[in-house]
């Protein structure tokens, strides 16, 4: 009868090493989609500031075009009516655009990681309570 305990006391030994075992690595891959989730969320909001700067530059760069181009017509003599004005108005009218769709990229991409943080914030929960079952379900 001693061995037939000592058998049963390591039988549940090994049974709760196991549970530790799966509850530790459903915690730890959680923690690490969690911290995924977290880079993520950076990620995006470095998105989103950098736009800000681009477009600062792009307009600035957009204001000396259209200086360089009246200056240009000025210096030539030309008065700004007509096809010189119509080329002016076209490159702002293209700037604001490229601009627009600066604008549209950086949000679908900050958007897009923010969708990834989501879904790892998601993983997390779902390893959580995966270790929690492979825990549970050791005992039986």
């Amino acid at each position: 009868m001693g061995i037939d305990a000592w058998g049963l006391g390591l039988s549940w030994a090994g049974k709760g090493l196991e549970a530790f075992g799966s509850l530790y690595s459903g915690l730890q891959q959680a923690q690490s989609y969690k911290q995924s989730a977290r880079a993520k969320e950076i990620e995006a909001q470095a998105v989103r500031e950098r736009n800000v700067w681009e477009q600062v530059k792009f307009n600035e760069q957009t204001r000396r075009w259209i200086g360089t181009q009246i200056a240009t017509y000025g210096e030539s003599s030309v008065r700004l009516e007509g096809t010189p004005a119509d080329l002016i108005a076209r490159t702002k009218a293209q700037r604001v655009l490229d601009r627009m769709q600066m604008a549209a990229n950086a949000t679908y991409e900050y958007q897009a990681l923010l969708a990834d943080a989501k879904q790892l914030r998601r993983a997390a929960r779902a390893s959580k309570t995966s270790g929690v079952l492979g825990a549970f379900s050791s005992f039986f």
